[in-house]
């Protein structure tokens, strides 16, 4: 590139000034010689009076054409800077368009879409910059802690409302069962956050892509944990707390997939109040008829059609 050809002048500027201050120490000692011989009449060494014009002709010649070389480098360079200043600021201002955007969805659907765009937003659909990458890994991350929050929650209110110690203990299980493996997969996240961060200088180099594509295996793996252990909390479109919907978990709807209870779907920030008796019947009948069912299919090894409130997700 222009920085590297420019880079490759340095060694000759280095040796001219090394010449220049060879001459400059040279020339008192010729000077006092050439006046010598003119005043007194002595003999001179004409050697070296022709070495020292010699070499003063030579390098003014090398400078110039070092300073004409050196500036079609300049413009180059000049040429590259403009070009990577004005893909920044092009970079900045959709970045910024994004923010704004995701900035009116919930936390989970913004999460996904930034890990969506910075998957396929790059050229010809390929993975984005690692600063895009750094962005969506944290939102998906945050994201993943605010998930793992209502998993504990959903768990509690469980333990809150179900009279029945073996439902308990069931749905317990199974909460942290889906939190367990969501953890693991943000700590696993994590780290790949780190390396980006660490290899986001060397991405433009084949092993700074291959960091790249690790990490975008990672945070799709995330996604797919994330999607998992949300299942048993999503409602309808008007009813999702995460605002987001996958194709397979829309046509899943659409099939009959049974619908959460709506004590878990109670969003953050509502008042802590006894629920009303059919909310209880309606969680109670939930927990047995498809949560913890659909866990014993699993648990068993079933040959039979996974359930559709679990294993189908559309993946």
């Amino acid at each position: 590139g222009a920085v590297q050809q420019g880079t490759r002048f340095l060694p000759e500027v280095d040796k001219l000034v090394i010449r220049l201050s060879k001459l400059r120490s040279f020339w008192p000692a010729l000077r006092e010689a050439i006046v010598r011989a003119r005043d007194l009449g002595e003999p001179m060494s004409i050697a070296n009076m022709v070495w020292a014009l010699q070499e003063a002709h030579s390098w003014r010649r090398v400078v110039n054409s070092a300073c004409r070389d050196l500036s079609r480098a300049c413009v180059r360079l000049e040429d590259a800077l403009d070009w990577a200043f004005t893909r920044q600021e092009e970079t900045a201002r959709w970045r910024q368009l994004s923010l704004d955007t995701l900035s009116g969805l919930s936390e989970g659907l913004a999460a996904h879409v930034s890990a969506r765009l910075w998957l396929q937003g790059g050229t010809g659909g390929e993975v984005g910059s690692p600063a895009e990458g750094l962005e969506a890994f944290a939102c998906n991350i945050q994201a993943s802690r605010s998930l793992e929050g209502r998993l504990v929650k959903c768990a509690g209110t469980v333990m809150r409302v179900e009279p029945e110690r073996a439902v308990v203990q069931g749905a317990v299980h199974r909460f942290g069962q889906l939190r367990s493996r969501l953890a693991a997969a943000v700590q696993e996240a994590e780290a790949a956050q780190r390396r980006l961060q660490v290899g986001d200088s060397a991405s433009v180099d084949d092993e700074g892509r291959q960091g790249v594509e690790r990490a975008a295996v990672v945070l799709r793996r995330l996604l797919k944990v994330m999607d998992r252990a949300a299942k048993p909390l999503r409602g309808p479109p008007e009813l999702d707390v995460d605002g987001f919907l996958s194709d397979g978990v829309r046509r899943q709807r659409q099939r009959g997939w049974p619908m959460p209870p709506r004590l878990l779907l109670e969003p953050e920030g509502c008042p802590k109040v006894e629920p009303p008796q059919e909310d209880i019947d309606e969680l109670r009948h939930w927990l047995r008829t498809v949560f913890l069912r659909s866990s014993r299919h699993r648990a068993s090894g079933s040959a039979h059609e996974p359930s559709r409130s679990e294993d189908s997700d559309g993946d």
